[in-house]
């Protein structure tokens, strides 16, 4: 009994805080009392009370003294090292779990989210300065809340560019879900920003990618950012400037989407080549939630795919017909779809069923 004390008030002195920790440690005094008590009124046994508060409370107290001197200021390095990018309550739940990152690079499974303005140069130029920083800290500040709530946290801003990581430094088996998800509450949530303070319509793209990518510690001397590098993540940055080529606004590579199929609605959106690699991949629009799909949005949905299909095999006269249609009349992607078959660009993506993308 002393012994399973002893244990109990070291776990409650090293893993909670103050006030939990001293309830927790009240808390077994009082269930231990009770449980002796209820012996001797038995006429069972006469259990060692005294000995086992005494232990206990040495130990707790030992263990206390060892969390101020060596956890605590463990936890004081991890919240100057993570708090940019992290909730003080998810680097906390970091270090009581030991999970903390290492400060070297490591390899590992992630999901990156880039994002940008669309026509950000243009807004800039027509934007007094002072409305412009209102603007990007209202945009940011929500777009930040959004990243948090799912499990992300921001790489770094350029610009009006935004970068989200998930999957690190927290581990995150969902990290692919978790970014898709941003996406679409992001869209939703942004969407009233720009009328509410510039007066005018802003639309933000976005390109989510997951694969294996080198996450750390990276920078100078004085300035230490935490950030991921590889194919996985310019991967992303290229499905994210690939939305001006193809009329969508958010495009998932094929990873991510493999990993929540099930969750969301989606659309294929087109059979593609990004600059710079040679890899040819399906890319894909995720809509909403899985079920959320109305009806009408289902039916543009199942005609975009089937224009998609009979491009490749190339009669494009029904391709034209179909976009055509008031399904997708008011859809960038068909339209565009259409331009490259009338500007007799589309011989060469039919021939092998691939949009080799031009741009970065």
């Amino acid at each position: 009994m002393i012994l399973f004390i002893a244990l109990i008030s070291m776990i409650i002195a090293v893993r909670y805080h103050s006030w939990q920790s001293l309830a927790g440690i009240l808390l077994t005094f009082v269930i231990c009392f009770l449980i002796a008590f209820g012996v001797r009124q038995g006429n069972l046994l006469v259990l060692p009370l005294a000995e086992a508060l005494t232990v206990g409370t040495l130990v707790y107290f030992t263990g206390t003294l060892y969390r101020n001197l060596i956890l605590d200021r463990q936890r004081a390095q991890i919240h100057k090292l993570f708090s940019h990018y992290l909730d003080p309550v998810v680097i906390d739940k970091m270090v009581d779990e030991g999970s903390t990152p290492k400060m070297g690079g490591e390899t590992r499974l992630l999901t990156m989210l880039f994002s940008d303005i669309e026509g950000f140069s243009a807004i800039s130029e027509e934007t007094e300065p002072e409305l412009l920083v209102k603007f990007l800290n209202a945009y940011f500040k929500t777009f930040e809340q959004v990243i948090k709530a799912n499990d992300g946290i921001i790489d770094h801003f350029v610009g009006d560019a935004l970068i989200a990581m998930y999957g690190a430094p927290v581990a995150n088996e969902d990290h692919a879900t978790s970014a898709v998800a941003t996406a679409l509450r992001a869209h939703k949530e942004l969407e009233p920003i720009g009328p509410a303070i510039l007066g005018r319509e802003v639309k933000t793209r976005f390109g989510i990618n997951s694969g294996m990518m080198t996450v750390g510690n990276v920078g100078a001397e004085s300035r230490v950012t935490y950030t991921a590098m590889g194919d996985g993540v310019n991967l992303a940055a290229r499905l994210e400037s690939a939305n001006k080529q193809l009329g969508s606004m958010l495009l998932v590579g094929e990873e991510t989407y493999k990993r929540c199929a099930d969750l969301f609605e989606w659309r294929r959106v087109n059979r593609v080549q990004v600059v710079g690699r040679e890899q040819v991949l399906d890319v894909y629009e995720p809509l909403c939630r899985k079920g959320e799909l109305s009806g009408e949005e289902a039916k543009a949905r199942d005609a975009y795919e089937q224009a998609l299909e009979i491009f490749w095999i190339g009669d494009f006269n029904k391709v034209i017909n179909l976009c055509e249609s008031s399904l997708l009349i008011n859809d960038p992607a068909a339209t565009l779809m259409k331009q490259r078959i009338i500007q007799g660009h589309a011989e060469a993506v039919q021939r092998d069923g691939v949009l080799k993308l031009d741009e970065k």
